[in-house]
């Protein structure tokens, strides 16, 4: 690459920095989506702490939450796909929900 070939690049990247640094400053999102994603991370946070203690059932951790079944639901299914939980077991035609990662539950699981 020549002198002036990097000089280009240079100046290009140079640009394309100002350019992102513009949208940013002109084009904040929406305040109702940044409350929306707050309460997300909110709710996410407080299955993430029941989860905690050990498994739980959708029911548990709605109890245990004060959130609605269907909303736990969906912030697990969301959870499960991205590998932050498991399923471990089924209880009374419930499955038992587990932390990736967390060993320190008080439920045994055989596993085969």
């Amino acid at each position: 690459m020549t002198e002036e070939e990097k000089k280009e690049t240079k100046e290009k990247k140079a640009k394309k920095k100002l350019t992102v640094q513009l949208l940013r400053e002109t084009r904040k999102p929406p305040k109702e989506n940044v409350e929306r994603q707050k309460e997300q991370r909110k709710i996410i946070k407080a299955i993430k702490e029941a989860l905690k203690s050990g498994p739980k059932t959708i029911p548990q951790i709605a109890e245990e939450t004060g959130l609605k079944s269907d909303d736990v639901v969906w912030y697990l299914f969301s959870l499960r796909k991205y590998g932050e939980i498991q399923e471990v077991e089924e209880i009374d035609g419930y499955y038992t929900y587990k932390l990736v990662g967390e060993e320190k539950s008080g439920v045994e699981t055989n596993e085969a």
